[in-house]
C-alpha cells in the first residue's frame, strides 16, 4: 500500500476519523488494527515475522531488564539480536550468501536459490533496527521494558512511520504510544499536519515522480547515452532520491501529528552540507544517529587514538552501505563515504589553520558545492544497476569533464541550464529556511498555510505523472 495510493488515502481517512470520534480508550486497538492492515495489504504471511520480531523484543525487554547489570543480562540481549539479526539477514543476505558459498570449490550441496525465490519483506530492515534499539537501550538502562506486549508492538508495527522510517527511540515514540488515551490533537495541529502530509505528497508525486522519468531513462542503458545526458540523469537522481524520501517521511510525520503523535525529523536541509560530516547530521538523521549510537560507539567510537577513531568510521560506514541492499555496489558507496569521512577528519585541523574555525561565505559556499558534488556522484552506486554499469558512467562523465573543459561552450545544453536552475532553486529555499525559517513561519499563519495547501493540491493534481514509481526506500 503505497503512501501515494488512494487505498492509503482512505485507510488513513477511516482511521482519523475514528480516532477522533471514537472511544480514546480504544484508540491503541484502533491503530494496531490500521497497522495491520496496512502490512497485510502488501503481505499477510510476512505479517507474522512482524509480530515474531516484536514478540522476541518484548519478551527479551523483559528479561534484560529483570536479569539486571551482568551476563544473564548481556546473554539475552545476545540472544534476541541473533535471533533478530537473524531474520534479517536470512531474507537480505541469504541470496548473497549462497552466491558466495557456490563459488568456493567443492561447494555442490548447497541450493542455488532461497526455497520460494528471493522476496525482501517489507520494512524489514527498519523495524527489525527499531526493535534492537529497543533491546539496547534497554540493557544500557536507558528505557524501562514495556509490560504491555500491545504497546510494544504498535512501537514496532506504527503505519505512519513503519515502512521506511524515521527509526524511532523508544524513550521518544513508547510515552506517546501509552498517553494515546489523553492525547488531544487541537485544530491547529491536525493543520499542520495535513499541512506536512500534503508537502509530502507534492515532493514525491509533483517533484520525484517526474524527475524519476529523465532518470531512469538514462539509467535503463547507460551505454546508450553520452556525457551531457549521463550528468543531467545523475543531477536528477540527487534531486529524485531527496524529494522521493523527505516526501516519504512529511507523510509519516504529517499523519502521525493528525493522531497526536510526532515522529522525529529525518531530514535538516542536507544540500547545505559544507563537509561529509555535516551531512550525515542531515541526511537521514534517525538512522544517522542508529548508527553512530548502536555500531559505531560500542565499536569504541573516539577512543582508542586515531587509527581506532578511523577504523570505526569505515566498519560503521561499510555496515551502513550494506544494509541498504546485499550487492557489492552497496559495500562499495558505503566504503566509500566511509574514506569521505576519513579524509575530512584529517584534513579538518589543516583546514582550520588555513580558513579559521570559522570559515567566510566563500569558504562555506565552496565546501558546500563540493559536498553535494561528491554526493551525487557517489549515488551512481546507488542507483546503478550493477558495478559495471556505475564504471561505465563514471568513465563517461570524467570524459565529459575533459570534454568541457576544452569546448566550455557545451555546458551552454538548455537542459543542463534548466537543471543548474532547479538545483539554484532548491539551494536557494533551504538556505531560506535554513537562515530565516522563511517556510515553516509562513505555514504557522492561516493565510500562509491556506496558500500553501492550494499549492500543494494543485501541483498533485496537474504535475502527477500517470504512472509514477514506487517510493525508492520501499526496497530497501
Amino acid at each position: 500500500m503505497q503512501f501515494d495510493s488512494f487505498a492509503f488515502v482512505g485507510l488513513l481517512a477511516v482511521c482519523l476519523i475514528l480516532f477522533h470520534l471514537g472511544p480514546r480508550r480504544g484508540r491503541l486497538a484502533l491503530l494496531l488494527a490500521c497497522s495491520a492492515v496496512f502490512y497485510a495489504a502488501w503481505s499477510l504471511p510476512f505479517l507474522a515475522l512482524v509480530l515474531g520480531v516484536a514478540l522476541v523484543a518484548w519478551v527479551g525487554g523483559l528479561r534484560i531488564e529483570g536479569a539486571g547489570a551482568g551476563p544473564r543480562a548481556k546473554g539475552w540481549l545476545a540472544a534476541c539480536t541473533v535471533l533478530t539479526l537473524g531474520a534479517l539477514a536470512a531474507f537480505k543476505y541469504g541470496q548473497l550468501l549462497l552466491d558466495t558459498l557456490h563459488v568456493l570449490p567443492g561447494v555442490t550441496w548447497l541450493p542455488a536459490q532461497l526455497p520460494g525465490g528471493v522476496l525482501l519483506p517489507l520494512a524489514i530492515s527498519f523495524y527489525t533496527f527499531q526493535a534492537l534499539g529497543y533491546l539496547a537501550d534497554v540493557y544500557r538502562g536507558e528505557q524501562r521494558a514495556c509490560r504491555s506486549f500491545p504497546r510494544l508492538l504498535l512501537f514496532v508495527l506504527f503505519f505512519p512511520q513503519l515502512v521506511a522510517g524515521p527509526i524511532e527511540r523508544a524513550g521518544r515514540l513508547l510515552p506517546q504510544i501509552e498517553g494515546l488515551a489523553v492525547i488531544r490533537v487541537g485544530g491547529e495541529r491536525f493543520r499542520a499536519g495535513l499541512l506536512l502530509l500534503l508537502w509530502g505528497l507534492f515532493q514525491k508525486c509533483a517533484l520525484a515522480d517526474n524527475l524519476a522519468l529523465l532518470v531512469d531513462g538514462v539509467y535503463a542503458q547507460p551505454s546508450a547515452h553520452g556525457p551531457g545526458p549521463q550528468l543531467l540523469a545523475t543531477a536528477a537522481f540527487t534531486l529524485q532520491l531527496y524529494f522521493d524520501f523527505a516526501g516519504y517521511t512529511a507523510v509519516a510525520r504529517g499523519a502521525a501529528r493528525m493522531m497526536g503523535v510526532e515522529l522525529v525529523p529525518n531530514f535538516r536541509q542536507p544540500f547545505l552540507a559544507a563537509n561529509p560530516a555535516d551531512l550525515w547530521r542531515r541526511w537521514h538523521i534517525s538512522l544517522s544517529e542508529w548508527f553512530r549510537d548502536y555500531v559505531y560507539r560500542p565499536l569504541g567510537g573516539n577512543r582508542g587514538g586515531r587509527f581506532f577513531t578511523l577504523r570505526n568510521l569505515l566498519i560503521t560506514m561499510l555496515v551502513a552501505g550494506l544494509w541498504h541492499g546485499a550487492h557489492p555496489r552497496f559495500a562499495v558507496w558505503g566504503l566509500l563515504h566511509g574514506l569521505l569521512l576519513v579524509a575530512h577528519r584529517l584534513l579538518r585541523p589543516w583546514l582550520a589553520r588555513w580558513v579559521g574555525e570559522r570559515p567566510g561565505p566563500a569558504f562555506r559556499l565552496a565546501g558546500i558545492l563540493i559536498t553535494f558534488g561528491l554526493w551525487g556522484l557517489s549515488l551512481v552506486l546507488f542507483r546503478a544497476a550493477s558495478l559495471g554499469d556505475a564504471w561505465w558512467i563514471y568513465r563517461c562523465l570524467a570524459g565529459g569533464l575533459v570534454g568541457a573543459l576544452s569546448h566550455p561552450a557545451g555546458l551552454l545544453w538548455p537542459p543542463m541550464l534548466a537543471m543548474v536552475g532547479l538545483l539554484g532553486l532548491v539551494l536557494g529555499a533551504m538556505a531560506l529556511e535554513e537562515h530565516w525559517g522563511l517556510w515553516s513561519g509562513w505555514a504557522r499563519t492561516t493565510r500562509g498555510s491556506a496558500a500553501l495547501l492550494a499549492m500543494f493540491l494543485l501541483g498533485i493534481a496537474l504535475l502527477t505523472p500517470a504512472a509514477g514509481p514506487g517510493f525508492i526506500y520501499f526496497q530497501f
